[in-house]
């Protein structure tokens, strides 16, 4: 659906278009897909089925245009007030024009009057785009990360998002600056906002185990780029530390959903808020990108909400329980049988010392058999670097 917003004026002094085409939109699609054709796959995947289908979440595509033909983009794809923004893009002819700036302002000031509580963004650590978007009020989600997240209520109390604390920036081309933001030094990177913000949107008392699912996708940011204390997160698809689900999440999402095929059984399952949109868990089963007949099982919850991961699994292809673990269903310590080919070993991945991930993964037939020594950092500022253990089957 077209919505038109107003005209704005670049610095040139021309006066150009803005508006939101929120997906699907089949007369603007090949537009936008054109224009953000550079991004490559899975982006113009993911593209193409935001624009071309009802896929359950607040797809916002922010353009600027001429007379139709749009050439600045920013995105913000929502599911309970929790957004993933990303694809801010300008032409390069129309670089250095405040377009950006612009269309920026108008996307998260439209966002927050819809009840908007949280964006989450990643970009190139220390890049000209990283302090655009510090200078812009984001935070860091840790040091020495390129992961942002900005927290309505605590940054705007009443005040819209203004142009002018660009500073003169835009976007993908904006310069100088430094450190020089809003949002304090780089160790001033965690807010009040963020606190306040997680104990509302993990405060939830029961939880639903489902598909994997497009609503997920956003909604799952808080739980991905959380300091939750695992390190290893969703090896499978590379989410290790503390990453957004963006790309991760909509890989997973491709492989259940992009080849069209009906599945008994899904390959990625999320725990829900029963009452709300909050992912509280994470499980998957994927094909190992090294070894033959070999698959990676992915588990990941918040704190709280572990004793739900053997249901987790189970769901993923139980032989004794068998098809989605129902909402109501009590916790049991028997073994969990994974489904699978009996030429197919299974494969997981855990930091060393997780006890709660450790009694899951045993329960599940599954045993250490390995430590990777100082193999992955433990934070986005590196220096330490902690063990991974590797757990099999027989």
């Amino acid at each position: 659906m077209f919505q038109s917003l107003r005209t704005v004026r670049l610095r040139t002094g021309e006066p150009v278009s803005a508006a939101v085409i929120r997906g699907p939109d089949d007369e603007w699609a090949e537009r936008i897909e054109r224009m953000l054709l550079h991004k490559g796959d899975p982006w113009n995947w993911q593209n193409s089925e935001l624009l071309r289908r009802n896929c359950g979440v607040g797809a916002n595509f922010f353009v600027l245009h001429r007379e139709g033909v749009p050439f600045a983009n920013i995105m913000i794809i929502e599911t309970g007030g929790v957004a993933l923004l990303g694809h801010v893009w300008t032409a390069p002819a129309d670089r250095g024009a405040g377009g950006s700036s612009l269309l920026m302002e108008l996307a998260m000031n439209e966002f927050r009057a819809r009840g908007g509580r949280a964006v989450f963004l990643g970009t190139e650590f220390d890049s000209i785009a990283w302090r655009y978007y510090r200078r812009r009020g984001f935070e860091l989600v840790e040091p020495g990360s390129g992961y942002m997240a900005f927290y309505y209520q605590a940054r705007t109390r009443g005040r819209r998002m203004d142009r002018d604390d660009c500073r003169g920036g835009e976007g993908d081309d904006c310069g100088g600056g430094g450190n020089d933001c809003r949002g304090g030094s780089d160790d001033d990177c965690r807010g009040g906002g963020g606190s306040e913000f997680e104990r509302d949107w993990f405060g939830a008392s029961e939880g639903v185990i489902e598909p994997l699912d497009w609503p997920h996708w956003a909604a799952a940011a808080p739980l991905c780029l959380g300091d939750f204390g695992d390190v290893v997160r969703l090896a499978g698809v590379q989410l290790i530390g503390r990453r957004s689900s963006e790309e991760p999440l909509l890989r997973l999402l491709r492989d259940e959903r992009g080849d069209g095929a009906a599945r008994e059984l899904p390959k990625t399952v999320v725990l829900r808020d029963a009452n709300g949109p909050a992912v509280l868990g994470l499980a998957s089963r994927q094909r190992h990108p090294l070894w033959p007949k070999t698959e990676i099982l992915d588990v990941f919850c918040h704190p709280r909400w572990w004793h739900r991961a053997p249901a987790m699994i189970a769901a993923l292809g139980s032989q004794t329980r068998g098809g989605l673990a129902s909402p109501g269903r009590s916790e049991t310590t028997a073994p969990i049988q994974i489904a699978s080919d009996d030429s197919c070993r299974t494969i997981a991945y855990m930091d060393e010392g997780q006890r709660e991930k450790r009694a899951i993964l045993e329960q599940a037939g599954l045993r250490e058999t390995a430590v990777l020594n100082k193999w992955v950092p433990r934070t986005a500022a590196a220096g330490e670097r902690m063990n991974v253990s590797v757990f099999t089957s027989d």
